[in-house]
């Protein structure tokens, strides 16, 4: 076995295991039977894509994605307007010494005003519904974009393109990370994405899962009412905003619907009450408190059994000191840290989350390899971004959905994968 294959295997066999450094896994240890050991944990087909993957993610790691950087040098001017905006804004209000990154000089200037905090972070802010708390959460979100543009920015090599370092097995599931800078940070800001650009007379090609978490879950869960849905085509959101208000699925408004996806999105992996309303309120805007919460969490397991069944009988692994590890549908593993106090809920999220966030991540990497000769230029979450020709843009966009949709054969039925695919020359569009 060559160094980089010993080094995936090292990395494969120990996933989630918290006492080794990662540092480690990254030097060969040609000491031990590396194939043997992948044998006996039933991993060889794991390492193999693993494998076959590393020189897909080199090329695109080395084609890199193109930026415009006059567009993003006029975005970075903005977002640092923004920044000092919002920090003269928290001083007006907390006073003119008052850091709004110092959570010490938060806490004591809050308290002044007949606000104590325990904690200044960004749930206790949200959650205290003080109008000088909301002032330091976007002085504290125009910082951070401010910082991440700056990064870009820097992160621009000689030919006007970003060479991200994308990790397969950044995270514990087996999915990607990526750094230097991390391209994930810059989620749906549709200013942000705008930046990243295809070449002259080309455009990118963007296809990505829809709601496949979802669909996975519901998948294993065995969810009958979700499955249906998803097969018919009927939007899962309004489904479940009819489930929770009772009203016509087809006369569901934009804010119900809203409320919907964070119920979807919070409470497919366990999220309690509490949880839901802080969620709700920081992800969504939503003004949620945590008796409505209760009883939309109430609501949901009763439309959706399956779901509630599932996440039980992952409670009693969570409990189960024999249950030492959970594996994807592809056969990935993940080790669990040993059970007791705090670490039950680790040891609970990591058995619901793992088999769906890991299936979809395996998925989406036999895609890649099955596309290892086409122009990927990136990959976030659940989306692949390639770079072509505009004159074999149409042609790519039918493979590219094809390649994904068979990533998940053999795993999950092929009626519940849809992917959606658009043509621009930026990553906004």
């Amino acid at each position: 076995m060559k160094a980089e294959e010993i080094i995936l295997a090292q990395r494969v066999l120990e996933a989630g295991r918290p006492v080794v450094k990662d540092e480690l896994l990254r030097v060969p240890d040609e000491s031990r039977d590396w194939q043997g050991e992948l044998r006996e944990a039933g991993l060889e087909k794991v390492h193999e894509r693993e494998v076959q993957l590393a020189p897909v993610v080199a090329a695109m790691r080395q084609r890199g994605l193109g930026v415009d950087e006059r567009k993003l040098a006029t975005l970075a001017k903005l977002a640092e307007k923004n920044r000092e905006e919002a920090e003269r804004k928290v001083k007006e209000m907390l006073g003119a010494g008052c850091n709004p990154r110092s959570p010490k000089q938060v806490k004591e200037a809050l308290a002044k005003r007949g606000l104590k905090l325990n904690s200044t972070d960004e749930v206790a802010l949200v959650m205290s519904g003080d109008a000088a708390a909301a002032e330091v959460l976007r002085s504290r979100a125009a910082e951070k974009r401010a910082q991440m543009i700056k990064a870009y920015g820097e992160a621009v090599g000689k030919d006007g393109r970003i060479h991200a370092d994308f990790d397969p097995l950044g995270t514990a599931t087996g999915r990607f990370s990526c750094r230097e800078p991390n391209l994930q940070n810059v989620g749906r800001d549709a200013a942000m994405r705008s930046c990243f650009v295809a070449g002259p007379k080309k455009v990118l090609v963007m296809a990505d899962y829809t709601q496949v978490e979802l669909r996975v879950a519901a998948f294993l869960a065995k969810e009958e009412a979700m499955l249906a849905a998803f097969r018919s085509g009927e939007d899962i959101h309004a489904l479940t905003a009819a489930k929770l208000t009772g009203q016509d699925p087809k006369g569901i408004g934009e804010e119900t619907r809203k409320l919907a996806k964070a119920v979807n999105f919070g409470l497919l992996y366990g999220m309690s009450a509490r949880g839901l309303a802080e969620y709700g309120r920081i992800s969504f805007g939503l003004k949620l408190e945590e008796k409505e919460a209760r009883e939309f969490r109430k609501k949901f397991f009763e439309a959706y059994p399956a779901l509630q069944r599932w996440h039980d009988q992952a409670r009693q692994s969570a409990e189960d000191p024999k249950v030492a590890e959970v594996r994807t549908l592809y056969g990935r593993r993940r080790w669990l840290p040993p059970p007791g106090g705090r670490m039950d809920w680790a040891r609970f999220t990591a058995l619901v989350n793992t088999p769906v966030q890991g299936t979809c991540g395996d998925a989406l990497k036999q895609a890649m390899v099955a596309l290892a000769d086409a122009p990927l230029v990136s990959t976030v979450h659940d989306e692949l971004i390639l770079e072509v020709p505009e004159r074999e843009a149409a042609a790519m966009a039918v493979r590219v959905v094809a390649a994904m949709r068979a990533g998940f054969a053999g795993l999950v039925p092929e009626n519940l994968i849809t992917v959606a695919v658009r043509q621009a020359t930026h990553w906004g569009g």
